[in-house]
């Protein structure tokens, strides 16, 4: 080839380089700004969407109040069983509590059982143990076990669906505070130490926690109030102590 020719080749070589490297920039470009576009349409649609979302989940109530009453059964002067005493081990109580839903199954929960006593008839003469403790009563008496206000504190699990019947268990800790009280008019002798009474005599008592064990069923009158049915269990100075209860629960 003359010089002329090989002249001629380099110049159409350089333009055919420099029309694809303009291509693929144009290319390039277009593509990074239908990119830019399909980002702020995203972004824009989740602003849109979001203050909605937010809206519609702190509109649902998470906090709920119940109020109700308990009827239990107490194992706190089974000890007394025997020959001329007749226990009567039920109370009824009313309990209150307050409830924090932390997801849609799982809540927190804190509770109120109000002070209720149990009762036995002991007649003259008899001997026995109570706590571990020798008596001897020289007059007819009653002897009662007085549980002061007891204080609950837990978590509480629900089937939490779209029906409205859903099931729960609860378990925590139960704070308590009991009384032995005997009411006569003679003598009590009580762990080697006898007492002449003639009024109401607090012979004992004992402050501890044990933990308890619930479950029931939750039926939605609406969005914002049910009525729950239950049962529970635990122990009060090494005793049982169970029962059911109805509540009334409401979301605010």
């Amino acid at each position: 080839k003359t010089a002329y020719d090989m002249l001629r080749s380099l110049v159409g070589s350089e333009m055919c380089i420099r029309d694809r490297v303009e291509s693929n920039l144009t290319y390039k470009l277009r593509s990074s700004s239908m990119k830019s576009k399909i980002a702020c349409v995203i972004l824009f649609s989740t602003s849109l969407i979001f203050p909605f979302t937010t809206a519609a989940e702190e509109s649902a109530s998470k906090t709920y109040f119940n109020a109700g009453m308990m009827s239990l059964s107490m194992d706190s002067l089974n000890d007394l069983k025997g020959t001329g005493i007749t226990i009567d081990d039920s109370a009824t109580v009313l309990n209150f509590g307050v409830g924090y839903n932390v997801s849609p199954n799982i809540a927190l929960e804190v509770g109120l059982l109000t002070e209720d006593e149990i009762s036995a008839s002991v007649a003259s003469g008899v001997s026995g143990t109570i706590n571990g403790k020798a008596y001897t009563v020289n007059a007819s008496a009653a002897i009662k076990a007085k549980s002061n206000n007891t204080y609950l504190l837990g978590v509480k699990y629900s089937s939490a669906n779209d029906s409205p019947i859903n099931f729960n268990v609860k378990v925590g800790q139960m704070f308590w505070d009991i009384d032995y009280i005997a009411s006569l008019s003679g003598t009590l002798t009580y762990s080697g130490t006898t007492y002449s009474i003639t009024q109401d005599l607090e012979f004992d008592s004992a402050k501890g926690n044990d933990p308890y064990l619930g479950f029931g069923m939750t039926y939605d009158l609406n969005d914002t109030s049910s009525f729950d049915l239950g049962y529970f269990a635990s122990e009060i100075h090494g005793d049982d102590i169970s029962g059911f209860s109805l509540a009334y629960v409401s979301k605010f």
